[in-house]
């Protein structure tokens, strides 16, 4: 029986057990990170190949993901940054976990102290899988077809028309409302000084937005986002991965791709990165731009 049978499946948990994993020395080998929300999350944990790690969580933003690489001195070659949230702040709580002076030092040791060996996760865990199992167990008993193989009435999106009309609806009311420019502002600031350490160590960092839904792509939400994104990161100074003009990209929600989509998006950025190494000198790290 492994430990991911019986873990609390909260998403707070998941969050704290990702940051542990690359701190534990995943973070040490992995050479491409992509940072960002529930939207990147989507893609997997080793979108960008199998010497990546994913620090994308849910619940959260690029700003996280950042701030984790900036205090572990981490300098992976490849940093992809989510660029859809950028007006949402780090998640001091979970950085304040992560980077505890103590406890830090210690699960670095000993896995015990990890947030995966929480006795809790047993108490709760248990239980839980155990009603998992025996629901699946009455289903193979009445002959029933699993769920996962039920026909889908929901076709490619995996998502009852009807509800994804009602997620739709409350996506399109939240982008109708245009970001706090001035937090937007000082979010971006953030990121541009992270980014610029980060470069001093030696790391590309490319920006890419997650594709959405079309009619939330010019929403005043997304529209604002973008502008003052690049404001601050422009295409002439920094990377940025292009459209992809291949096809449009399904949601279940408006937000968060489908699993068609989300394997063609990791293949294309699995191909626009690689595009970018071949033009760094060795195809490695870049220089550092004069600050």
């Amino acid at each position: 029986m492994t430990r991911r049978w019986f873990l609390d499946p909260g998403l707070r948990r998941g969050n704290i057990r990702r940051i542990e994993q690359f701190l534990a020395g995943d973070g040490a080998t992995a050479r491409r990170v992509i940072l960002g929300s529930s939207m990147s999350q989507v893609l997997g944990d080793q979108v960008l190949g199998p010497d990546s790690f994913s620090l994308a969580m849910a619940g959260s933003s690029a700003l996280t993901g950042l701030e984790v690489l900036r205090r572990s001195d981490a300098h992976p070659q490849i940093v992809l940054i989510e660029a859809n949230l950028l007006d949402f702040a780090e998640d001091e709580a979970l950085l304040g976990h992560a980077f505890a002076p103590i406890l830090a030092a210690v699960r670095q040791h000993s896995t015990i102290f990890r947030d995966e060996n929480r006795p809790i996760n047993f108490v709760v865990g248990i239980p839980a899988a155990g009603v998992r199992r025996l629901r699946n167990l009455v289903t193979w008993l009445r002959n029933d077809v699993p769920r996962s193989a039920a026909p889908n009435p929901a076709g490619v999106r995996g998502t009852d028309p009807v509800l994804f009309a009602k997620l739709m609806a409350l996506e399109t009311e939240h982008c109708n409302t245009p970001p706090d420019v001035e937090v937007l502002n000082a979010q971006c600031r953030k990121v541009r000084e992270v980014v610029q350490i980060l470069e001093k160590r030696g790391s590309i960092c490319v920006f890419q937005e997650m594709p959405i839904e079309p009619s939330l792509v010019i929403s005043k939400r997304c529209t604002t986002l973008r502008e003052i994104a690049h404001r601050y990161f422009p295409d002439t100074e920094y990377r940025w991965i292009p459209p992809d003009r291949a096809g449009a990209y399904e949601t279940k929600d408006g937000v968060h791709l489908t699993q068609d989509s989300a394997r063609h998006r990791r293949q294309y950025l699995i191909e626009q990165i690689d595009r970018i190494l071949a033009h760094e000198p060795g195809g490695g790290g870049v220089a550092p731009r004069e600050l």
